[in-house]
């Protein structure tokens, strides 16, 4: 799913809710806040959604960590405004629906890149609250 923004910040404020395979977290932004410091809330929370994101200009791309029909992705705004694109189209997605249509991977390299690398740091993560190294590669 995406996110574009407007000079690489956020064009409002917004509270929503995020929800991922692993559960939900509740994000808040800022009007015209940097899309690098709202990838990094989300990416702070990955660990509870198994969502992550990355951002390239103007476009914040929100990946699962997690492959095939069971991932999902979803963004229910309680205030404000933080329109999503891609999905189902309404805020959701899940399965193949989280990638273009036709793929089995992100839709560009710069994505498929960022989504190999956040996937490595959420394993990192994990791994590393649970005690263990994370062997995982991309």
């Amino acid at each position: 799913m995406l996110y574009t923004g407007s000079g690489g910040q956020t064009r409002s404020a917004a509270t929503f809710t995020l929800t991922g395979k692993l559960g939900s977290t509740s994000i808040s932004v800022l009007p015209d806040e940097d899309l690098d410091d709202v990838a990094a809330k989300m990416n702070d929370a990955s660990h509870q959604t198994g969502v992550v994101a990355s951002v390239d200009g103007d476009e914040l791309t929100l990946t699962s960590v997690y492959d095939g029909f069971a991932n999902e992705i979803a963004v229910a705004v309680s205030d404000g405004s933080f329109a999503v694109t891609g999905g189902n189209g309404d805020g959701t997605a899940n399965g193949a629906a989280m990638r273009s249509p036709g793929s089995t991977a992100p839709s560009t390299p710069a994505r498929a890149a960022a989504s190999r690398s956040t996937r490595t740091a959420f394993m990192s993560r994990s791994s590393s609250r649970a005690g263990s190294p994370a062997t995982s590669t991309p």
